[in-house]
């Protein structure tokens, strides 16, 4: 069993713009330099294959990318509804019980909540993405009373504003709106440290953007975030990365292991095999 201290969140949130393969390099290049993912837009695809008892083709599951430095969380809602966001865990910070608040998802597909606690101390965070009719911003302000002390919020609102773009010639009653609802929530918005665009136009004819923001608790103080243009990839967005210090100080987080070849490793490998053989017969029972 190994010990680790955590003084910070580092976190990195991503619109990948439906891109499987930005996903898949995002979790690889960053799986030791990030603790939380929040992806908006992302892409679905088949994780499995499910036996079918009436039909001699097997059934194809639908889920998130896994990978075995990351635990992913999506909102529970019917398979029909397509998903905006959702949230990728660094398998260290399992011992912090991540979770998924189901009463503030239910209010808009595209609005995620979870939240991270160690004894007495819990901290939400909030991962959203919005269309060009601000819908999000519209259910956020009708519940806005429900909602929880907020560390961190990203969004995605699609707001174009001089209010924080000075490229852009207008302002936008509804970056007044995000900008009043952030400060009821007690949040500031976090400086880009890079005087850069967050969105980059494949048309010419457009200009680049400023669109992704981070909210931050005004309990603590931030340097601001990063605008990691380069590491975009084949998205039209650029990544935001912050780093968080978080209360209490240096929170002790335990990895369990089990040593190579011992009676623990063959215990478990014995009870996962009996689990999936379990699954397996679960399944077999549904389909007929």
């Amino acid at each position: 069993m190994k010990n680790f201290v955590l003084k910070n969140f580092h976190i990195l949130s991503f619109n990948v713009n439906h891109n499987y393969l930005v996903i898949h390099s995002t979790l690889v290049n960053f799986a030791d330099s990030v603790d939380i993912l929040f992806f908006q837009e992302p892409t679905w695809k088949v994780a499995r294959q499910m036996i079918s008892a009436d039909s001699l083709t097997d059934k194809d599951v639908i889920g998130a990318l896994l990978h075995p430095d990351w635990v992913y969380i999506a909102p529970s809602l019917p398979s029909s509804v397509k998903l905006h966001v959702m949230a990728y865990i660094h398998h260290q910070l399992l011992y912090l019980q991540p979770s998924i608040t189901s009463n503030f998802t239910m209010l808009d597909r595209n609005i995620m909540v979870i939240f991270l606690s160690y004894q007495q101390h819990v901290h939400y965070f909030m991962n959203m993405y919005s269309d060009d009719k601000c819908t999000v911003l519209e259910h956020l302000l009708q519940h806005a009373h429900t909602l929880p002390h907020f560390l961190y919020i990203r969004d995605d609102f699609n707001i174009q504003s001089k209010a924080w773009d000075p490229h852009f010639k207008h302002y936008s009653k509804f970056a007044d709106q995000l900008i009043d609802l952030m400060m009821d929530l007690q949040l500031n918005c976090s400086i880009s440290l890079q005087q850069i665009p967050t969105q980059y136009s494949s048309d010419q004819s457009r200009s680049d953007s400023t669109i992704d923001f981070i909210f931050i608790t005004n309990d603590i103080s931030v340097e601001g975030h990063h605008i990691l243009a380069d590491q975009r990839l084949w998205s039209d967005h650029a990544p935001l990365y912050i780093t968080i210090p978080i209360s209490p100080e240096h929170i002790p987080i335990q990895q369990k292991s089990i040593k190579c070849g011992s009676e623990e490793e063959d215990a478990f490998i014995k009870e996962l095999v009996e689990g999936l053989l379990a699954l397996l017969s679960a399944d077999l029972l549904i389909e007929t």
